[in-house]
Order: structure tokens, then C-alpha cells, then sequence
């Protein structure tokens, strides 16, 4: 029910949360993907969580060159340091 509910909402935010509840189960496929979903229908009142989801689905998946990628997108200040960390930690992988 929760994803048919973020499926049919017209803004991302909802897709967003729903990614993380993926996420927390351990399912960063499905996680990426509601994340990615929710930036492609906009509305987020920031974009920042949406791209730290989609780097931590992908460190999960031990891809460490698309968790760059995707923590390359985060620009505000107090996601930023963060971002950066697991920017080296990727870089690892």
C-alpha cells in the first residue's frame, strides 16, 4: 500500500521516504529506484536526501564509482561534509 501511495503521488517526496524504508529493509535496488523517482517528479523540498539514498543503495551494492556520482550531487552545506565522507569511503570500494 505504501508504494502504490508514492507511485501515485504527483510530487517526490513520498517516493523519497519510501525509498529509505527499502533501503532500511536492505534493498538498495528498490531504494535507488523510489529515489530516482522521486527526483524525476520533483516537488522535493530538497534534493540532497534523494542523492545521499541513491549513494548509499550504491555503496550497498558495492559500486563505489556510482556512489561518487551520486554524492557529487549533494550541495547543501550540512549534507555536504557528510557526503564527502562517504565520498572517501566509496572511493575505496
Amino acid at each position: 500500500k505504501l508504494e502504490q501511495t508514492a507511485i501515485a503521488s504527483p510530487k517526490g517526496l513520498a517516493d523519497v521516504q519510501l525509498g529509505e524504508v527499502f533501503m532500511s529493509y536492505g534493498l538498495p535496488d528498490k531504494a535507488i529506484a523510489a529515489a530516482k523517482r522521486g527526483l524525476k517528479k520533483g516537488g522535493l523540498p530538497d534534493t540532497d536526501d534523494a542523492w545521499m539514498l541513491i549513494g548509499r543503495g550504491q555503496i550497498a551494492k558495492k559500486n563505489g564509482a556510482e556512489a561518487r556520482k551520486a554524492f557529487s550531487q549533494v550541495k547543501g552545506k550540512d549534507l555536504g561534509s557528510i557526503a564527502r565522507l562517504w565520498t572517501i569511503y566509496a572511493s575505496k570500494l
